[in-house]
C-alpha cells in the first residue's frame, strides 16, 4: 500500500475519534470524514485519493459549517435572533463555493455577509442597559448636563438604528427582549422603575411606533428575524448541505484534477511538518510550552501525515490556540492587583477550567466564545448595578465641592431616587453591602491613594465612572484640612458626604436581583458575580446529542 494513503487513512481515524468525542459539535465535520474515509479507502494510492476529491472542499468547509454551527446555537441561547443572523449568513455564502478553488473566496464572502449582522447586534442587544447607565449618570450630572444628556442621546440613537422595533417593544409593548433583559439585574417592580426611568428621561417616539424618536432619517434597518422561521431555515440550509454530501461521496470537484496531477501539496517529510515550531521554543511562557509539546510529540514520525496524526491523538492540535488565550487570561489576571473584580476572576476560572478538555479548534473557537459572549454580559449587567449603587456618592461629591451655587437644588435627589427604586434601601446602608464594601475597600481606597494612576476598564470590571468626582471630593477634603482616607475610615467618610449633601435615606427595602435567571438579594449579588450559571454550552456534554441547534 502506498505509504501516504496509509498515512491519509490513519490520520481520518484519528479525527473521526477525536470528533466523535462531541458528535453534535462536529456533526458536519463527522460527516465529511467519512466521506473521506470512503474515498481513502476506494483509492489505490494517495495521488488516486486526491483525484477522487479528497482533502477538497468539503474537508475545508466542514469546520467552519460546525464552527457557526455554534455560533447560532451561542446566540439563540442568549436570547439574540439578530446574532444568530450572522452565523446563517455566513453559512449561506459559504455553501455558494462549488469547488475547491471557490473555497477561499466564498470563505471571504461568508465573514463578509455576517459582520453587519454581528455589528448590529451589539447595540440592539446592549442598548437598553447602555441607556440606562447614561441615564443614571445624568441623574448625578450638574444642571445643565449637556454631556451626560449626549451620552444617552447617542445610546438611545444607536438602539434604535439597530433595532427599532426591539426599542418600541421595550417601552411600549412586552417589555425588552431577552438578549436586553438578561443585561439588566432587575425584574418586576425595580425593572418597571426602570423603564420609568427612561421614559421620563427621554424623549420618547409615540406609543407603539418604531421611529427612532428625533434620531435624525436614516434607511431602516431589516427586522430582527424572527427566531422560530429562522431555526427552520437554519436547519434546511445544512440538511440540504448533509443530503448533497451524501449524494455524492465520491464526486470529485473541477480542481481535483489539477491537484492530484501535482501529487500532495505540501512538503511530505516529518521535519519540514516540525520545522516552524523550533523557532516558538523559547521561553517559559503558554506559547513555548505548546510549541516544545508539539515537537516532542511529532519525532518519530514517518511523513507529514503521521506528525499530524500524532498530534490529534495526543489532542495537541489547537495548542498553540490555547497558548494565546492562556496568555490573554495570565494579562487579565494580572491586573487583579490594581482592581479586583470577582466577576473576572470567575470567568478565568471557569475557562481553564474547560480548556483543558479542548482537543480540536472547533471545540477551542466554541469554548472561548461563548465564555466570551457571557461575560459581555455579565459585564454589562454589573455595570448597571455598580452604577446605580454608585451615582448618589457622584452626585453628593458635586454637591459638596460646588456648594448650592452652582448645583442643582435638588442634588443628589434624583440619583438617590433612582437608586432606590431599583436596588431598595438609601445610599448609607448601601454601603455596607458586601459587594460594595468589598470594591470600597480593594478598588476604591486604593484608587484614592494613588490620584495620579488612571485606571482603564476592562471588560469583567465596574466602578471607574465615580473616579473622577470622589478624586475631587478628596483633593477638597484635603484642601480644607481633612486627613487622608484609608481604607477603614472610607466608609465613614462617604456617609459623612451624604449627609453634607443631605442625601434621604430610605428604610431597608432589599430588592432581588438576577442574574441568568438566577435571583439574589440585591445585598448578596456578589453571589452571583462570583458563579454566575452561565447558559450551557450547545454540544459541549461529550457523546451527547439533541442541540437542535446545531
Amino acid at each position: 500500500m502506498d505509504p501516504l494513503l496509509a498515512s491519509q487513512r490513519a490520520l481520518i481515524d484519528a479525527w473521526q475519534r477525536c470528533c466523535g468525542r462531541r458528535p453534535v459539535l462536529h456533526r458536519r465535520r463527522l460527516a465529511a470524514l467519512a466521506r473521506e474515509r470512503a474515498l481513502a479507502d476506494a483509492a489505490p494510492d494517495i495521488r488516486g485519493f486526491l483525484a477522487a476529491g479528497g482533502q477538497g472542499l468539503e474537508a475545508g468547509r466542514a469546520p467552519e459549517l460546525d464552527r457557526w454551527a455554534a455560533e447560532f446555537a451561542r446566540a439563540r441561547s442568549l436570547g439574540s435572533p439578530i446574532a444568530a443572523e450572522a452565523a446563517l449568513q455566513a453559512a449561506a455564502a459559504a455553501l455558494s463555493a462549488r469547488d475547491a478553488a471557490g473555497w477561499l473566496p466564498a470563505l471571504a464572502q461568508a465573514e463578509a455577509a455576517a459582520a453587519p449582522w454581528r455589528q448590529r447586534a451589539v447595540p440592539a442587544d446592549g442598548g437598553l442597559a447602555e441607556v440606562l447607565r447614561a441615564l443614571l449618570w445624568q441623574a448625578a450630572a450638574l444642571p445643565g448636563g449637556q454631556e451626560a444628556r449626549a451620552v444617552a442621546r447617542t445610546a438611545w440613537q444607536r438602539w434604535g438604528e439597530a433595532d427599532p422595533a426591539g426599542r418600541a417593544r421595550a417601552l411600549h409593548g412586552a417589555g425588552p427582549a431577552p438578549a436586553a433583559l438578561a443585561r439588566l439585574p432587575w425584574r418586576d417592580e425595580a425593572l418597571a422603575a426602570a423603564l420609568d426611568l427612561l421614559r421620563t428621561r427621554l424623549p420618547l417616539a409615540p406609543a407603539g411606533s418604531t421611529a427612532r424618536g428625533g434620531d435624525a432619517a436614516a434607511p431602516a434597518p431589516a427586522p430582527a428575524p424572527d427566531p422560530a422561521g429562522q431555526a427552520a431555515r437554519w436547519r434546511a440550509l445544512l440538511d440540504a448541505w448533509e443530503r448533497g454530501l451524501a449524494a455524492a461521496p465520491g464526486a470529485p470537484d473541477a480542481s481535483a484534477a489539477a491537484l492530484a496531477a501535482a501529487g500532495p501539496a505540501w512538503d511530505t517529510r516529518p521535519d519540514q511538518a516540525l520545522a516552524p515550531y523550533e523557532a516558538l521554543t523559547a521561553g517559559s511562557g503558554p506559547t513555548a510550552r505548546a510549541a516544545r509539546a508539539l515537537l516532542a510529540a511529532g519525532r518519530g514520525a514517518t511523513d507529514a501525515l503521521d506528525v499530524q496524526r500524532r498530534w490529534v491523538e495526543a489532542g495537541l492540535v489547537p495548542a498553540l490556540g490555547i497558548a494565546a488565550v492562556e496568555a490573554r487570561l495570565d494579562e487579565d489576571e494580572a491586573r487583579e492587583a490594581g482592581w479586583p473584580s470577582p466577576l473576572r476572576r470567575a470567568h478565568a476560572r471557569a475557562l481553564r477550567d474547560r480548556l483543558a478538555e479542548v482537543r480540536t479548534d472547533t471545540e477551542l473557537v466554541a469554548l472561548t466564545a461563548h465564555a466570551e459572549a457571557c461575560l459581555a454580559v455579565e459585564h454589562a449587567w454589573q455595570a448597571l448595578l455598580f452604577d446605580t449603587a454608585l451615582v448618589p456618592l457622584q452626585a453628593a461629591a458635586l454637591a459638596a465641592m460646588l456648594g448650592p451655587e452652582l448645583t442643582a437644588p435638588d442634588l443628589p435627589g434624583p440619583a438617590v431616587d433612582a437608586a432606590r427604586a431599583l436596588l431598595g434601601g438609601g445610599p448609607r446602608a448601601r454601603l455596607a453591602a458586601p459587594w460594595l464594601a468589598g470594591w470600597l475597600a480593594g478598588n476604591l481606597a486604593p484608587a484614592l491613594a494613588a490620584p495620579d494612576a488612571d485606571p482603564l476598564a476592562a471588560l469583567g470590571e465596574a466602578g471607574h465612572g465615580v473616579l473622577p468626582a470622589l478624586r475631587g471630593w478628596q483633593a477638597w477634603r484635603a484642601a480644607h484640612g481633612a486627613p487622608a482616607l484609608d481604607a477603614p475610615a472610607l466608609p465613614a467618610a462617604l456617609a459623612e458626604l451624604l449627609d453634607a449633601a443631605g442625601a434621604a435615606e430610605a428604610p431597608p427595602a432589599d430588592r432581588r436581583v438576577w442574574l441568568w435567571g438566577v435571583p439574589a438579594p440585591a445585598r448578596a449579588a456578589e453571589a452571583l458575580l462570583r458563579s454566575p450559571s452561565r447558559p450551557a454550552l450547545a454540544g459541549w456534554a461529550p457523546g451527547a446529542g439533541g442541540d437542535e441547534a446545531l
